[in-house]
């Protein structure tokens, strides 16, 4: 049970982002209209997950994309699982599989690639300029579309992890991810950003509901230092950019 595994803090973290993306109106309002309720929830279709190594950002993100998706279950939700640049049979991709077997419903878990390969998208498609960067906002956009176009009906929730926040274009010294309030009227999507990829602060939607997690598991802690450890034992000239707290296989 992915809740049981989550502490104190992470757990919080999760009760207030369902709450935001499940309740669509605040206690003793009046009912509004179909259109008002429709604007209501295009404000709350996007969870953006921020944190340290091994903070349980990724246990976070499959805990409320499994809350979102048994909210929706009367719509018969499409569920989607994926990581950013990693193959369907990456080990992470088979956690994602394995953990997501139990909820009672139907859950495609993909690798980046074969997903965009198989909406007809190219992530080339999307360079930026004169950068080794990538317009993931807009890609995400035109998936979104691709999904919807091709699941008629019902809900669709996306989740996906290892996101690099420079993948966006640079504005006022920004990666801009506003382009995310754009989203398909049917999707739901929950980002997990790497913070070993994200040189400058990210812009986010307004509309978005977002979350940064301090505390690190002391698990992750311990691999931490394990890799320091075996780093200096090997005498390695080049240290990773980041901590593998949970690139472990």
């Amino acid at each position: 049970d992915i809740f049981v595994m989550l502490g104190s803090q992470q757990k919080q973290e999760l009760d207030v982002m369902e709450q935001q993306m499940t309740s669509w109106q605040e206690d003793g309002e009046e009912e509004d209209s179909k259109e008002e309720k429709s604007k209501e929830k295009s404000r709350t279709k996007v969870a953006c997950l921020f944190g340290a190594p091994g903070s349980g950002k990724t246990l976070v993100g499959m805990e409320l994309t499994r809350r979102l998706a048994r909210a929706a279950q009367v719509d018969n939700p499409l569920v989607i699982l994926t990581v950013a640049d990693m193959q369907t049979s990456a080990p992470l991709m088979k956690s994602l599989a394995e953990r997501s077997s139990d909820w009672g419903q139907e859950v495609q878990v993909v690798g980046w690639a074969d997903l965009l390969s198989r909406h007809g998208l190219e992530e080339g498609k999307y360079k930026i300029s004169d950068t080794t960067d990538y317009d993931y906002p807009r890609l995400l956009l035109d998936l979104s579309q691709a999904i919807e176009a091709a699941q008629p009906t019902g809900p669709v929730i996306i989740m996906v992890d290892e996101l690099r926040g420079r993948h966006a274009p640079t504005v006022d010294k920004c990666h801009d991810w506003q382009a995310l309030s754009h989203l398909g009227s049917r999707t739901t999507l929950v980002t997990i950003y790497n913070p070993g990829h994200t040189n400058l602060p990210v812009l986010l939607p307004t509309s978005c509901v977002r979350t940064t997690m301090e505390m690190t598991f002391r698990s992750s802690r311990k691999i931490i230092k394990l890799h320091q450890a075996l780093v200096k034992a090997a005498g390695w000239k080049t240290i990773l950019p980041y901590h593998p707290a949970t690139e472990v296989e």
